[in-house]
């Protein structure tokens, strides 16, 4: 009786496992899902902005290496 009730427990343990497991993908896939859409509409306003000021590729850059900067300063933001 106890060597079933053990059996039991071992498999529900398995089972809570893998649904974390997958809960857990779904939610890095989502992640991922959302930080593409997001960069996506960054770097679309970043172009219509060239654009839109007629840069140098200069201008254009030093602009790009200032939002690197930010997304740097971000993460290490967000790390803390």
């Amino acid at each position: 009786m106890f060597e079933n009730i053990k059996l039991m427990h071992e498999h529900n343990n398995r089972v809570n496992a893998d649904q974390l497991q997958v809960l857990l993908k779904n939610t890095r896939n989502d992640e991922r899902k959302n930080i593409a859409t997001l960069m996506t509409v960054k770097f679309e306003l970043l172009a219509a902005h060239i654009r839109n000021e007629n840069m140098t590729a200069a201008q254009v850059a030093d602009l790009l290496n200032l939002e690197s900067e930010k997304i740097k300063y971000e993460v290490l933001e967000n790390d803390n």
